[in-house]
């Protein structure tokens, strides 16, 4: 099949790049018509999934760290269920001991996409946008903001901005953080105002009940001074 007519039968298509935060359980899993990614340790709990991405390096994973003696608690069941997988496991190489595995195309993302990949899900996004898929969703992919979260969301948005660009429908559930702006810039500031008002307010309050903890501690203490010199005079007396 030619390159254009691969394109024009993948842009009929539909997949689900699952994530592990909670609206992983909206994924289309009854929708045969639509494809489901997964990634992670294992997909042993979900109904479905029939390609899955485990793209470190496993010989790296899986070496002892620096300080342990063994590998991640984790390895055996990961390697375990990859075995066992049936679909299509993309991986750092193929794996003898793993069927399904295939080497990941990376050089040629980063050729079309640039140096954005931050995270696994990132590489599915972008693998879904260069097939051509009509329509991709993101499922249980949250990034809330922690550390390692605030790093990966970027990329994320970065990849969501570029299919939407190309035309591709992207279904984001309400309830998951990465279809949420709060406050739309310039178009809704009083919004925005009235918010940070009561944010402040509710600061304010926090920073005076924490100074009246501190205050109630100080008095805890001087009672337990208190009390241990009672104890002392009345072991005197016995």
């Amino acid at each position: 099949m030619s390159e254009s007519k691969l394109r024009q039968a993948y842009a009929k298509k539909s997949v689900a790049i699952l994530g592990t935060a909670p609206t992983v359980d909206r994924a289309p899993f009854a929708d045969q018509g639509v494809e489901i990614w997964g990634c992670g340790i294992s997909g042993f709990a979900l109904p479905r999934c029939d390609v899955w991405f485990q793209l470190h390096d496993m010989d790296r994973l899986l070496r002892p760290g620096i300080s342990s003696v063994a590998p991640p608690p984790h390895a055996k069941e990961m390697t375990d269920w990859l075995k066992g997988f049936r679909g299509t496991v993309f991986m750092h190489k193929e794996y003898p001991n793993i069927p399904g595995s295939e080497a990941f195309p990376f050089q040629p993302l980063v050729n079309e996409f640039g140096r954005e990949f931050r995270c696994t899900a990132g590489w599915m996004f972008a693998r879904a946008i260069s097939l051509g898929y009509g329509t991709i969703g993101l499922y249980g992919v949250e990034m809330n903001a922690t550390d390692e979260y605030a790093e990966q969301r970027p990329s994320m948005k970065f990849f969501e901005g570029w299919a939407r660009a190309k035309g591709i429908n992207v279904i984001i559930p309400e309830a998951s953080s990465m279809s949420r702006c709060n406050f739309l810039y310039g178009m809704e500031d009083a919004k925005f105002s009235a918010f940070t008002e009561y944010k402040n307010m509710w600061k304010r309050r926090e920073d005076e009940i924490r100074a009246a903890i501190e205050e109630k501690k100080l008095e805890l203490a001087r009672m337990q001074g208190v009390g241990e010199a009672m104890r002392m005079f009345e072991q005197d007396r016995m």
